[in-house]
């Protein structure tokens, strides 16, 4: 079994197991619908898409709908949950869409998963169109459960290629792949998380708005890219 069918193996796995339980609930995506300013009429690829939760934003935005998994099970979710949305099964070393033929792309979660992570880049950039914006969701290397539980003590998932980078090393990849920083923030749904379970639910951060936090933004948990091209 090649590695890659490996990695599609342990996602189907998963979906089918935990389903909309395994990731984050739609209210924590909006935020990247307001970093990209999606708006009525443009079309927002998600790139590892899952089960379609940045596809219903981008929907509910009025945009047009684009998404492409690895994982079969995640692809049939999707066209269950955005029936309105285009999804379909494919690889992102090679996606199978038209040059130039979106407005925004996301990739939230997935990069530090990609295989040929250059590769996928270089195809996020060509389906990009000249101005499009681009928002990324990666995970930092540089944190405790990282460096300790993850790397350590050997937790590290290595059947769903799990991997992690630093926030300069992130940055120095995107821009070597013809790719120009216009903000990074630290993951947001920790903060309103935070916020929801310390007042046992009653008091409802707003999930769109920007925080910065206490901690120096290269400890944050994972960052959140917003990119054009160069």
């Amino acid at each position: 079994m090649s590695e890659q069918q490996q990695v599609k193996r342990w996602f189907d796995a998963n979906y089918k197991k935990k389903g909309f339980q395994y990731l984050r609930p739609l209210e924590a995506y909006g935020i990247y619908a307001k970093l990209l300013q999606l708006r009525r009429g443009q079309t927002l690829l998600d790139v590892a898409c899952g089960p379609g939760l940045m596809l219903r934003q981008a929907l509910d935005h009025g945009a047009h709908a684009m998404g492409v998994d690895i994982s079969e099970a995640a692809i049939e979710m999707a066209q269950s949950y955005v029936p309105e949305a285009e999804t379909q099964v494919g690889n992102a070393e090679a996606l199978p869409f038209a040059d130039h033929s979106a407005d925004a792309v996301t990739c939230l979660g997935s990069l530090e998963r990609m295989l040929d992570l250059d590769a996928v880049l270089k195809e996020i950039h060509r389906v990009g169109k000249p101005d499009a914006t681009f928002c990324f969701l990666v995970r930092n290397s540089q944190t405790v459960w990282w460096t300790l539980v993850a790397e350590k003590l050997g937790f590290r998932n290595t059947e769903g290629h799990q991997g992690a980078n630093t926030l300069e090393a992130w940055q120095a990849r995107f821009e070597a792949n013809q790719f120009k920083l216009q903000a990074v923030y630290p993951d947001q749904w920790p903060f309103v998380r935070a916020g929801q379970v310390a007042t046992l639910g009653l008091y409802k951060p707003d999930p769109l708005k920007l925080r910065r936090g206490f901690r120096p933004l290269r400890r944050a948990y994972e960052f959140v890219f917003v990119l054009r091209k160069k």
